[in-house]
């Protein structure tokens, strides 16, 4: 293993088995960011939300959806994200 670990909020449960000083001798390094230490304020936060919205329409960002749904079938959508059943985006169709 070489490069970094990123743990993205709580839907990841505990991390378990871990030790940092594991990451020294392959020069590897973890994280597990918090939303609010980096939006600091709603200015900050509707900033930040433009340029993702900018890259995205200048086809520099790109997120295929890996499900769809009828959004008749929302209760199931939402039962199988937290049962982690899916990956990556999901799009309800109406």
């Amino acid at each position: 293993m070489r490069g970094s670990y990123l743990c993205l909020g709580q839907a990841w449960g505990p991390i378990t088995d871990f030790a940092f000083s594991d990451l020294a001798p392959k020069s590897a390094r973890a994280t597990r960011p918090s939303l609010f230490h980096v939006i600091a304020d709603p200015a900050e936060l509707r900033r930040r939300t433009a340029a993702l919205f900018a890259a995205v329409t200048q086809g520099m960002l790109q997120s295929e959806p890996r499900q769809s749904m009828p959004l008749d079938q929302a209760a199931q959508a939402h039962a199988d994200l937290a049962c982690r059943r899916t990956t990556g985006p999901t799009v309800s169709i109406p």
